[in-house]
């Protein structure tokens, strides 16, 4: 028999014992351990020849090997799926984290409104037209109109000052207490000396 027969011989009588050994090593993971005999063969017919006694532990080592390389690509593998799963929700954390931020802030800009205004542009908001929001607030839909006009310059203003409030370490400036200057009393009237009276 030439070479490649030789080999397909002992792959034939090996292979059914070899792949339940290797099975086993994986805990029953089918495709990893068709994997690394598949790996070992090829491996076996390259070097056949170099192989010159205990055929069967050379496969065995080289088999251990292959399984080895596959338990880390497995993990390598796992660990990018593990990064993109919390790449993932940590975005999607940041949006909910946005959009309650900007939900948050247009209640408290709604609420800062004036009372005609604020319902005028919250019906708005839910794309009533103005016909309909002219009759649930019993105005004109001129008057609709104009009143949105105010309400998003107020809304606008009052925007730029929630997004001031929020700026850390800036604090609204308090009046100077008079009583804390030098030179006053309690009151914060002057300190005059006492006159010396008749007689010092």
């Amino acid at each position: 028999m030439n070479e490649l027969q030789d080999v397909a011989e002992f792959i034939r009588h090996a292979d059914p014992v070899f792949r339940r050994v290797v099975t086993r090593w994986t805990a029953g993971d089918v495709a990893t351990a068709d994997d690394v005999v598949q790996e070992t063969w090829i491996k076996l017919q390259q070097h056949w020849s170099s192989i010159n006694r205990n055929r069967v532990g050379w496969c065995f080592r080289i088999a251990r090997r292959e399984l080895a390389r596959a338990a880390k690509r497995d993990v390598r593998r796992r660990d990018g799926e593990l990064r993109s799963v919390e790449a993932s929700d940590g975005a999607e954390a940041r949006q909910q984290d946005e959009e309650c931020c900007r939900r948050d802030e247009l209640m408290q800009m709604l609420g800062r409104l004036p009372a005609r205004q604020r319902a005028v542009l919250t019906l708005d908001l839910e794309d009533r037209p103005d016909g309909e929001i002219a009759r649930t607030l019993r105005m004109l839909p001129s008057t609709v109109r104009s009143t949105r006009r105010d309400a998003l310059k107020s809304a606008k203003r009052v925007l730029e000052e929630l997004r001031a409030e929020a700026v850390p370490g800036k604090t609204t400036q308090q009046p100077e207490d008079a009583s804390s200057r030098p030179g006053t009393t309690p009151e914060g009237g002057p300190l005059t000396k006492p006159r010396p009276g008749p007689g010092r």
